[in-house]
């Protein structure tokens, strides 16, 4: 297959900018060592959060709830996205944008469960829908519109949801099963991302195809542990649930080896006896997603290392360094929150 290269100076350049911005050792020392929560985000005010923050707290005459300082968070993430998007064109922006639609399918998950159980109708399941701007798989003012099903699909009709979105309302409608609904979702949204991955035919393209398989690997571990010792699924029907295209170091012969067992305890086990895995599994679940993140950290940082301006893949580096940032706050801000002593060994960014 022959792939057409582009060059993505600005891009690249307004990345490394960004990157130049996330937190440093001496922050997240702070942020450890803050007293409490208000003082934990007096100081993440005065970072380059600032912006975001300020629009979250400007609408409380208290302290803000983590939930919308977890919505602003991630919309200063998204922001970055659009600011970098307006560099790149073709392929490489359409990757971008499927990058970025993660937090719309939140925005559709979010009202599919808002419309589909009338006893939370009332009550706001999250704050205000995310904004992707030019991103954006809808019109972010539809979201205000949507007062049923029906409105949803319309919305995604024009949409790589809108098959399985009708699938999903079918089935729905009959064992009114939300999780394998929004679970289809989200097969088809990673489905739509590698499909844009291969597009795109950078220089790089093995390096994102790492990073991404990494994070396809965790999805498909945790989806396995949840969907079977969670929800009691039996195996056959957790297979079609999980993202195992794409997955980096998971295959379908592997799914059914880990698919054998019966706790989370056994299913660790399972994992370390798996070719590739020894370095990575650990005595618990936690541990293995632990390890798999720090190992994709580094993969990240080596795309800074080597990639050249001929690539977009330190784009994609900075949505997963950053995405990862974000994460680890929520993890801080939570501890001061419950006032639990800070603890760095469950965070990935702040020993990176």
């Amino acid at each position: 297959m022959l792939f057409t290269f582009g060059a993505y100076p600005a891009a690249t350049a307004r990345t490394r900018g960004l990157k130049a911005r996330l937190l440093q050792p001496t922050d997240w020392q702070a942020l450890g060592t803050a007293a409490h929560l208000t003082a934990a985000l007096a100081y993440l005010g005065t970072t380059s959060y600032q912006t975001a923050l300020a629009a979250a707290t400007s609408q409380a005459t208290t302290l803000p709830s983590l939930r919308t300082v977890e919505h602003a968070l991630h919309s200063a993430l998204i922001g970055d996205m659009i600011n970098i998007s307006r560099f790149v064109h073709g392929a490489a922006f359409n990757l971008l944008a499927c990058l970025a639609q993660r937090y719309e399918l939140i925005n559709v998950t979010t009202q599919l469960r808002r419309l589909s159980q009338p006893e939370r109708r009332t009550i706001h399941l999250a704050t205000e829908p995310y904004q992707l701007g030019l991103l954006a798989l809808t019109s972010s003012a539809a979201w205000g519109a949507c007062t049923s099903l029906n409105d949803l699909g319309r919305m995604l009709e024009k949409t790589y949801l809108r098959n399985e979105f009708r699938l999903g309302l079918a089935s729905f409608g009959d064992s009114h099963d939300l999780l394998r609904f929004e679970s289809t979702l989200d097969t088809a949204y990673l489905h739509e991302l590698l499909v844009r991955l291969v597009a795109v035919g950078d220089t790089c393209h093995q390096q994102m195809c790492r990073i991404i398989g990494s994070v396809l690997d965790e999805l498909t571990l945790t989806g396995l542990a949840r969907f079977r010792f969670v929800h009691g699924l039996e195996a056959a029907a957790v297979y079609s649930l999980l993202p195992l295209h794409g997955c980096g170091r998971l295959g379908e012969r592997q799914f059914w080896e880990l698919a054998k067992a019966r706790t989370e305890d056994e299913l660790c086990h399972a994992l370390q006896t798996l070719p590739g895995w020894q370095a990575l599994a650990g005595a618990t679940l936690r541990d293995t997603v632990m390890h798999l993140r720090r190992a994709r950290q580094v993969a990240c940082r080596n795309v800074f290392l080597r990639a050249t301006p001929i690539s977009i893949a330190p784009v994609i580096a900075y949505f997963f360094i950053k995405e990862q940032e974000i994460m680890d706050l929520i993890c801080t801000l939570q501890m001061k929150r419950f006032r639990i002593p800070f603890a760095s060994e469950r965070l990935v960014r702040a020993a990176a």
